[in-house]
């Protein structure tokens, strides 16, 4: 915008020049010249203004309060890179202002950054000024490098119109007809697990929670999405020390995540800059990692849409087709053909809204169940509280439905307080694309929210002292929602308010997987902490303290190593 806005007055500079009769003797430059020479004075000026004097005297937001040492160009981008988590600054300029509706703090090139802190400033972001707040373009497109055309794609009235059609893949009726695939493979999970001991020799064995994790939501993704038996946890060949052998499964899904969501610290890197500008097509390894996963995975889906319309395209009509154990893909293809709530939906938004799924649903569903394993090994006294509520469970129903799992107190406790805790998105970015004024702030057009999460949950004033330490008890104490005043959205009990837990956001944008994900969450942990126990490891196992990868996009940990053993009659 900023090489338009100087190419076109440069132009007009120019035009009146001419017409005004500066032109002439041969000491003058020519008209490309002017042009060339106005243009580059022009865009120089506004860059330096933009990025030294804009913040620091004529914003409207600089009153907001902030972190006041900064890069002199790169404002707090070191910072957050070598934090030792992703949501590590944010959180600790969130405790430094508790109160405070928003937080300013600059990024790349003294970009302004507002930082959403208060309840009441969330709730107007994500859902008051929703109309005039969307997905600032830049982050789109990076999202896009992996997600195509899908959901995170679209804003406003499209968004409403793809949103409506894919909420039909997660009514409770289509649920149900899943819950056998998340049965099995919650089974098949333990199997791994007990495989893994077998190979190890021993009655216990230390796994990479990660790895496992993400192989049981990818087998996950694989059936429910794409009706596909990805067979991850299956095929895996184990050594003597009980670890997955690498490199003996061809090139998949599970090689293709690991490029685009655990690349190394430079990949990282390179994600973090691609939101400002193009990097890519830079020839560095990690981008071509990176670009032959997203290659691979998009050319992957678009064959096996062509594969399901083909095939359900041979049936007479839809009575004709079997759809008793039908995947979101098969949904999509039908409801696709006349009279189904997706007709007319193009190719290239069927295979984006399912690589937005598939993205989403594994990093979620992977990274959860790797921090509940942590929080088990790590706090013996929650993970036998849990296993008590679950054994009495198993004790009256071997295979209980999942309504009867998702009743369990103590487990929905568990589940909330991890994703508390540890939510797995660690930011979602927003744009105001209207002047606004929210909680006494005036915000301009342009502006760049950052939604976090953990902000909320970290915050003292909303979940306690106690708001860092690992509590599920803490949900048995929330009040009954009482609002202060009629008709106001202050409750008694801020923890009650919907904006107080965003681990998987609010508003009209939020996770439309949401309920998917739980699910696959709360059965396999079912599955697993009635079989098995959890221990911590250490130096004396070997293995070196666990990191949090940094930058991201989501909570990932890197090296994350628990001991797993059978429980005996189990």
């Amino acid at each position: 915008m900023d090489l338009l806005s100087c190419a076109a007055l440069s132009l007009a500079t120019n035009l009146l020049g001419n017409l005004l009769g500066f032109t002439g003797g041969p000491e003058q430059l020519t008209g490309r010249q002017a042009f060339a020479t106005s243009f580059i004075i022009q865009y120089l000026s506004l860059k330096f203004y933009r990025i030294f004097l804009y913040h620091k005297y004529f914003s409207p937001l600089r009153h907001l309060p902030g972190p006041k040492q900064s890069h002199w160009f790169l404002g707090q981008v070191l910072n957050q890179v070598n934090a030792n988590s992703p949501m590590e600054m944010w959180v600790m300029w969130s405790a430094e202002h508790p109160d405070a509706p928003f937080i300013r703090y600059m990024s790349f090139a003294n970009t302004e950054m507002v930082l959403v802190n208060s309840l009441e400033a969330h709730r107007q972001v994500l859902q008051v000024q929703n109309d005039f707040i969307e997905r600032p373009n830049r982050v789109r497109r990076m999202i896009g490098r992996f997600g195509g055309d899908g959901l995170t794609s679209f804003e406003f009235e499209e968004y409403r119109a793809h949103r409506k059609t894919l909420s039909g893949c997660f009514t409770p009726e289509c649920l149900r007809r899943l819950e056998p695939v998340f049965k099995e493979k919650a089974v098949q999970l333990n199997h791994f697990l007990g495989r893994a001991i077998e190979a190890s020799g021993g009655g216990s064995v230390v796994i990479d929670c990660t790895d496992t994790f993400g192989r049981y939501a990818l087998d996950i993704m694989g059936r429910a999405l794409l009706g596909m038996d990805f067979s991850y946890l299956e095929s895996t060949v184990f050594n003597r020390d009980g670890n997955p052998v690498q490199g003996t499964q061809p090139y998949g899904f599970l090689s293709a995540h690991d490029a685009i969501f655990g690349p190394n610290k430079m990949g990282k890197i390179f994600s973090f800059l691609d939101t400002f500008f193009p990097v890519r097509w830079l020839p560095f390894r990690t981008n071509t990692e990176f670009l032959k996963a997203t290659s691979w995975t998009s050319a992957t889906v678009r064959e096996l849409v062509a594969r399901k319309k083909q095939e359900i395209g041979k049936t007479a009509n839809k009575a004709n087709y079997d759809d008793t154990s039908r995947d979101i893909l098969s949904f999509l293809v039908e409801e696709s053909r006349p009279g189904g709530c997706a007709e007319g939906i193009r190719d290239t938004n069927m295979v984006g809204h399912l690589l937005i799924l598939m993205a989403g649903g594994h990093e979620t569903t992977s990274h959860t169940l790797a921090w509940s394993s942590h929080i088990l090994a790590t706090r013996p006294d929650i993970q036998d509280r849990l296993r008590g509520d679950i054994a009495g469970l198993a004790a009256q129903d071997l295979d209980p439905s999942f309504s009867d799992i998702d009743a369990l107190d103590y487990l929905d406790n568990f589940v909330n307080e991890v994703l508390r805790v540890y939510p797995p998105a660690v930011w979602t970015p927003r744009q105001a694309y209207h002047d606004l004024q929210i909680c006494g702030t005036y915000i301009p057009n342009g502006t760049m929210f950052e939604i976090v999460p953990a902000v909320i949950h970290m915050n003292p004033l909303i979940w306690g002292d106690d708001a860092a330490e690992v509590n599920p008890s803490r949900w048995d104490s929330i009040g009954a929602g009482t609002q202060a005043r009629g008709g106001t959205d202050e409750y008694v009990d801020p923890r009650m308010s919907p904006f107080a837990f965003e681990a998987f956001s609010n508003g009209p944008k939020t996770c439309i997987g949401r309920k998917v994900a739980l699910r696959e969450i709360k059965i396999a942990l079912f599955e697993m902490v009635r079989r098995y126990r959890f221990l911590g490891v250490g130096e004396e196992d070997g293995v070196e303290p666990f990191t949090v990868e940094t930058p991201g996009i989501v909570l990932r940990p890197k090296g994350m190593k628990v001991r797993v053993e059978r429980i005996e009659g189990e």
